[in-house]
């Protein structure tokens, strides 16, 4: 005889009132008819609503009631019991420890995050504080995800740094899907990453290139009477170095740092080189590629290793240049001489686009640039440097749009 028992008060804050057993964790409302799953694990009783959606009441359906609770049990199954209570203040802990052996930038950037997490997760859509990173990972619902992408995307930060936040959190909380904490991750498949916005590239032309060159290696500022730390530098021949070497060259700040003496051929006679070459080793891949000595970059090595050898600092293992990084001095310059804000990869860009316009071939930029994808990148990424000109680049088009140029149509006679 089926087991019409009911069972009281599961809990009052639902309105769940009083259910009835229908089958083995089966429930029925006794009111409206809905259906609820109730099983045991690790001696805790777990109440589940038997919805088709999160959006959606109870459904009244046995079939589809008998459906979800399947696919509900088999979703408990893959929990672990044993982690059930573990908190969001845990969960960022573990996955601390499980990006140990990623780059600096990296754990710099997702320290960034978890900090900002801490501090906005758990707030509903008008920024008051729900629950902290004391709140259990298993309590954790897709709109509490969603509000908290929500309220980092409304402080302005352009598509790419969302999607950064987004896979952030992907991350997070697959750690706890894989360890068995959760069955599925919060983020859905409807929490999407953002299309990229349009990047307008600001690309010093020569002149604004040399100026810049310039004002690093010998600043115009004012100096003030009493300012501590002291007297100012007058030059900054370091600085200034590496920033023209960087325009010339058209390599980055890592590739630019890392270049040592013995990776120069100066006369092309190593066995796979085709030129005088520099041999670079891109940060990112490891791998060498080549990249020619060009007739404006000579003179500025030829001179750097003559005063290495007149201080006694040539080495072959010795670095070309001692410092990392001109993000600092760059950023003043342009500022003292009213330019825009131009960055490191914006001198290596310049150097993209003339070899472009001087008619190097597209492929063989890619190559100097330890790109291996044929020059792709290059077109999707620097299409609107080799366009910088627009009112020239589109006088040009329409030139080859002239009627003069194209071959007229000729009707076909009547038969």
């Amino acid at each position: 005889m089926k087991n019409t028992t009911p069972t009281k008060n599961i809990d009052a804050r639902d309105g769940r009132g009083c259910l009835e057993r229908v089958a083995e964790h089966l429930y029925r409302h006794q009111g409206n008819g809905s259906y609820y799953g109730i099983i045991k694990i690790a001696g805790k009783k777990k109440v589940e609503a038997l919805r088709v959606h999160p959006g959606l009441p109870p459904t009244t359906d046995r079939a589809t009631a008998n459906r979800l609770l399947a696919a509900w049990k088999v979703k408990r199954a893959s929990v672990n019991p044993q982690s059930a209570d573990l908190t969001l203040d845990a969960l960022l802990e573990k996955f601390k420890s499980t990006r140990a052996a990623k780059s600096a930038k990296t754990r710099e950037t997702e320290k960034y995050m978890m900090t900002k997490f801490r501090e906005e997760f758990g707030r509903n859509g008008e920024g008051k504080r729900i629950y902290g990173m004391e709140a259990k990972v298993s309590r954790v619902v897709p709109s509490d995800v969603a509000q908290f992408l929500a309220g980092i995307a409304a402080t302005g930060i352009r598509n790419v740094s969302y999607n950064r936040y987004r896979f952030f959190v992907l991350q997070l909380f697959r750690v706890a899907v894989e360890d068995g904490v959760i069955a599925t991750s919060p983020l859905t498949a409807t929490q999407k990453p953002k299309k990229r916005e349009k990047v307008f590239r600001n690309i010093p032309t020569a002149e604004e290139f040399a100026k810049i060159v310039a004002e690093i290696r010998t600043p115009a500022w004012k100096q003030v009477k009493g300012k501590r730390g002291g007297q100012r530098p007058m030059n900054f021949h370091e600085s200034a170095d590496f920033a023209e070497f960087e325009g010339r060259a058209g390599l980055g700040r890592g590739e630019t740092r890392s270049l040592k003496w013995k990776d120069i051929d100066w006369e092309g006679n190593r066995a796979q080189a085709h030129a005088p070459s520099l041999f670079i080793v891109r940060v990112k891949t490891k791998g060498y590629f080549e990249v020619p000595i060009y007739p404006a970059l000579r003179p500025l090595l030829e001179r750097r290793k003559a005063e290495a050898i007149a201080d006694g600092t040539y080495a072959p293992d010795a670095t070309v240049f001692k410092i990392k990084s001109i993000k600092t001095a760059l950023g003043h310059a342009c500022k003292r001489l009213g330019l825009p804000h131009f960055c490191e990869l914006n001198l290596r860009a310049m150097r993209i686009r003339d070899l472009f316009e001087n008619g190097v071939d597209v492929k063989t930029i890619a190559l100097w640039q330890g790109h291996q994808d044929g020059g792709k990148l290059i077109m999707n990424t620097y299409t609107e440097i080799f366009r910088s000109n627009n009112a020239a680049y589109m006088a040009e088009q329409i030139a080859k749009a002239d009627g003069t140029n194209i071959i007229p149509f000729v009707a076909a006679k009547a038969a």
